[in-house]
């Protein structure tokens, strides 16, 4: 099967789900990818073709807000698409392939000629907006309060402009249900098995916890204050934060270990015990969280962040503990005093969740590939 992947983001460690679908693709079809280099880095097996690379940086993102709002659409999906991306697709052949998948390309504006195209939406933008609306200034408030009245058509035509709708989780999918009518399909994001194992139970270190994400991100932000009040309710543990904090005044954040950008989060996840996500603004799906069970590293969570995890009857048997903020540093001192067997035995759970829920060989591979041959059985 030749299969054309197109994404306005660079496939790699920080756009974890469009670099997992193209290594899972690959293994048995032939994957091109066309793309926007934003400046992360791009991981792509060696097999897969590179057709079209775009740079982006900083005043191209001003001047696609500044035409999106004079043409009426939302800056939500101008700040990632690239009319270069619209012209490489309509400068080529696309009957060559027999799959297209765009992620988050506004297809209904590019009259593509294809039998058969996957959108990925990866998460509602229509409920996105509100809850970026709520935890930013007053002017980005405003911004995106308005990009929400543009995206309440918008997103619609994007969804029906294809044969077939994927999204990162079935809160997700009920958002495009509720909202518009819209059937989208979950495939949940997921990690390759050969790039994780689980943990052989507590170090000889400190009992560590470990958060991990982009710092710039407001609810991310917004989660180190969280965590540095929980480090001073806990004895005997360290906080360590890995990821950019340029632009972070970390004084203020006396409680915490600042790592920095991390190339291998492998190297993260060997130094920590148990992961804390201190987040209440969440859409979509917590790729950060699965990550961490995918290295069998258990998980503290908020209710927001697990409702967007495939449903469980009892979470902390697999190693996920949900919580209010304020119960967080007596789950953590709970964890503490396990026994290593009993770590251990978490672990495992942790791992085991992630490869039936969230890796190729689980539930979600067979799923995605279902999807791609009914549209070829269909064309």
């Amino acid at each position: 099967m030749k299969i054309l992947y197109v994404t306005p983001y660079t496939p790699g460690s920080v756009r974890v789900r469009s670099a997992g679908f193209i290594k899972f693709l690959a293994l048995d079809h032939d994957v091109s990818v066309a793309y926007i280099d934003d400046g992360s880095v791009a991981i792509l097996p060696a097999n897969v073709k590179v057709l079209y690379k775009d740079v982006d940086f900083f005043f191209r993102k001003i001047i696609s807000i500044i035409k999106a709002y004079l043409c009426g659409e939302p800056i939500t999906f101008s700040f990632y698409y690239r009319n270069s991306l619209g012209n490489f697709l309509n400068s080529i052949d696309l009957n060559a392939f027999d799959v297209l998948i765009l992620e988050r390309i506004p297809i209904h504006k590019l009259n593509l000629k294809h039998h058969n195209i996957i959108y990925d939406a990866v998460d509602c933008f229509y409920d996105q907006v509100q809850m970026l609306s709520s935890s930013t200034g007053l002017i980005k408030s405003i911004i995106y309060k308005l990009d929400r009245f543009l995206l309440k058509d918008y997103e619609k035509k994007v969804v029906k402009a294809s044969h077939s709708s994927i999204c990162v989780s079935k809160r997700e999918a009920d958002k495009f249900r509720l909202n518009w009518g819209l059937n989208v399909e979950v495939i949940p994001t997921f990690v390759s098995n050969d790039e994780t194992s689980e943990k052989n139970g507590a170090s000889d270190l400190k009992f560590a916890v470990g958060f991990h994400g982009k710092l710039s991100y407001p609810p991310n932000f917004y989660a180190l204050t969280r965590l540095n009040a929980i480090s001073k309710k806990c004895d005997d543990i360290s906080v360590r934060i890995v990821g950019d904090y340029a632009g972070i005044k970390i004084a203020e954040f006396d409680g915490l270990i600042f790592i920095g950008y991390e190339d291998k989060l492998e190297n993260h996840f060997e130094a920590i015990d148990v992961s804390v996500f201190p987040i209440t603004e969440h859409v979509g799906i917590s790729t950060k969280t699965i990550e961490s069970l995918a290295h069998g590293i258990p998980v503290v969570v908020t209710q927001e962040i697990a409702d967007g995890l495939i449903w469980s009857k009892k979470f902390s048997d697999h190693g996920i503990f949900v919580a209010s903020i304020d119960e967080f540093p007596i789950v953590i001192d709970r964890f503490y005093k396990l026994s290593n067997d009993e770590r251990v035995k978490l672990s495992m759970a942790a791992r085991n969740y992630f490869v039936e829920n969230y890796s190729p060989d689980g539930v979600n591979g067979r799923s995605l590939m279902e999807i791609l041959k009914l549209n070829l059985r269909e064309a």
